[in-house]
């Protein structure tokens, strides 16, 4: 199965996968990583029959809700239609609230049902599972982005850029630090640290963007983190390499006003 997930591919992945279900029944994780394939291939409805039927093979398995939870999270995220998207978050609290409310919840249980409170408009339900959620052992690094997501909702500033920068060291993926980068730029600007505001800037655009070109509100949050340090010169510099991209660009033109 490994091999063929390196390959890409996915139908003969499954079918090694379920092959290993029907030979290790009693093994409840066998038919969860078979959801899983399905639903990395896109397949949610397979996902889903194959996790009832795990659930019926084992109703009392933390895994399979855990799995359930984090299908229906995914689809209630990527649902269009506001009433669909709504029940798929109801299914995904009713399968992961039993689970992260035992005892030695896993850190993933409690990130999906965490970020599930957040969805349904309860971010200080979230913030407290969350907060348990990066208490506990091995920690699902999304626990830490769901919580500065949650945290910031809240106002609390501290604790979402503490998270936030903690999520980015322990992922790899050069884009997404980059963005994350810039939002914890954000934060600081917002916290009225505009120091550390310049350094997440500067870090998120030396990172690059996919066409090779600075981001333009990454540059804005870099000359407003300039101006407030004084350091008036660098800050028309920067403004003056966004708008040789973009002339019109609002905020730019606002920086490049104060900095006269």
């Amino acid at each position: 199965a490994d091999v063929y997930a390196a390959l890409g591919r996915t139908r003969d992945r499954i079918e090694q996968l379920e092959a290993l279900a029907a030979l290790e029944p009693a093994r409840a994780e066998r038919l969860v990583s078979v959801a899983a394939a399905y639903e990395r291939a896109g397949r949610i409805d397979a996902a889903l029959t194959t996790l009832a039927r795990a659930a019926e093979r084992h109703p009392d398995a933390p895994s399979v809700n855990t799995a359930l939870g984090r299908v229906w999270l995914a689809d209630a995220e990527e649902e269009n239609n506001a009433l669909l998207s709504q029940a798929s978050l109801a299914k995904a609290l009713e399968a992961l609230e039993p689970t992260a409310s035992r005892a030695g919840a896993s850190s993933d249980a409690l990130a999906l049902f965490g970020r599930a409170q957040f969805l349904d408009g309860r971010p200080d339900a979230a913030e407290r599972t969350l907060e348990q959620a990066v208490a506990t052992l091995p920690v699902e690094p999304a626990a830490y982005l769901y919580l500065s997501t949650a945290a910031d909702a809240l106002g609390h500033l501290d604790t979402s850029r503490e998270a936030l920068v903690r999520y980015i060291s322990l992922i790899g993926d050069d884009e997404e630090k980059r963005v994350l980068s810039a939002r914890v730029a954000d934060l600081s600007l917002r916290k009225n640290d505009p120091a550390a505001a310049i350094a997440w800037a500067q870090r998120s655009l030396d990172a690059g963007g996919g066409d090779g070109r600075p981001d333009l509100s990454t540059l804005a949050l870099l000359a407003e983190a300039q101006l407030r340090l004084a350091q008036v010169d660098a800050a028309r510099q920067t403004i003056q390499r966004g708008l040789a991209r973009d002339a019109g660009h609002a905020a730019l033109l606002r920086l490049q006003r104060r900095a006269r």
